[in-house]
């Protein structure tokens, strides 16, 4: 379990500004489903159940912030790009979660 922790933040760390911020936006849009839809009375057939999922998606979300303001840090203000490019490119995020 530490080994796969350990292999899944290497592979966020190697990720750029707007996939965190899509898997950013998916975690969000996961936490708020549960928040809104789920039902404590109901009983649950599958396993893990809703609440595990829950949990793992906050747990993604903690991990993932700290590293997005990383990557913007060194992408779009001390790196190649410029605000301007992050507009252009937020643009095309924002998208794809309508």
């Amino acid at each position: 379990m530490i080994i796969e922790l350990e292999n899944h933040l290497d592979e966020l760390k190697k990720m750029n500004y707007m996939e965190l911020l899509t898997l950013r936006n998916e975690a969000l849009s996961d936490i708020k489903a549960f928040e809104r839809d789920y039902d404590m009375k109901s009983g649950w057939e599958y396993m893990p159940s809703p609440d595990v999922f829950y949990q793992m998606n906050l747990k993604k979300l903690a991990e993932i912030i700290p590293l997005m303001e990383e990557a913007f840090r060194n992408e779009y203000v001390s790196g190649e790009k410029n605000i301007d490019d992050y507009y252009r490119e937020i643009r095309g995020v924002g998208k794809n979660m309508e």
